[in-house]
C-alpha cells in the first residue's frame, strides 16, 4: 500500500494535481514515515508552492531517514545509499554537504562510486572548479576498461557538460585540450 500510495502521488504530480499529490504522499507517509524519496517529493512540492516551512521539515525527514539508511546499511547497496543522501543535499540546495557525502562514497567505495563521481564533476564545474572536475572525469574513464585514453576522454566529458550549458567557448577549449 505504502508503494501505491507513492506511485499515486507521482501520477499526480506528473500531471499537475499537485494537492492530489501531497495528499498521496502524506498517505504514504502514514503508511510508512521512513521513506526518504516521499520526503524528498513532498519537499519538492512545498517548495513550488513556497510553502518553505513544510518543505524544510520535508527535507529535514528525506535526510533524516537516508542517513539512518546509510547508517544501518539495509539497502545492501552501501554506495547507492550515500550517493542518493548527496542528492537529496544537492536538491535540497545544501552543496557543501553534498560535495562531502559525494567524497565520503567516493572514499569509501571506490569501484562503485561511479554516480557520486558524476554527481561531483557536475557540481564541480558549475562552481567554476574545472581542475576537480576534471579529476572526477579522469576517474569516471577509469572505471571503464573499455577506455582508451582516459585523459582525453575526461577532457571530453567537461566539453560535453560545457556544450549542454551553453558555454561554447568553454567546451571547445576542452575540446583542444585533449590529448590524442
Amino acid at each position: 500500500a505504502t508503494f501505491l500510495a507513492e506511485q499515486l502521488g507521482k501520477v499526480r504530480e506528473m500531471i499537475c494535481f499537485t494537492d492530489q499529490a501531497i495528499d498521496a504522499y502524506q498517505r504514504s507517509v502514514e503508511l510508512n514515515a521512513d521513506s526518504p524519496s516521499v520526503w524528498e517529493s513532498l519537499d519538492q512540492i512545498y517548495k513550488q508552492k513556497e510553502n518553505f516551512t513544510q518543505a524544510d521539515f520535508a527535507f529535514s525527514q528525506a535526510i533524516a531517514y537516508q542517513t539512518k539508511r546509510v547508517q544501518s546499511r539495509r539497502d545492501g547497496d552501501y554506495g547507492f545509499t550515500l550517493c542518493n543522501l548527496g542528492n537529496i543535499y544537492r536538491e535540497a540546495g545544501n552543496i557543501d554537504a553534498a560535495k562531502e557525502t559525494y567524497l565520503r562514497d567516493i572514499r569509501e567505495n571506490p569501484k562503485m562510486a561511479i554516480m557520486s563521481l558524476h554527481e561531483l564533476a557536475h557540481i564541480y564545474l558549475a562552481e567554476g572548479n574545472e581542475k576537480s572536475a576534471l579529476e572526477m572525469a579522469y576517474q569516471i574513464m577509469l572505471q571503464n576498461p573499455k577506455h582508451k585514453i582516459p585523459e582525453a576522454e575526461a577532457w571530453e566529458y567537461l566539453a560535453a557538460w560545457y556544450y549542454q550549458h551553453n558555454r561554447d567557448q568553454d567546451g571547445f577549449r576542452c575540446k583542444v585540450n585533449a590529448p590524442t
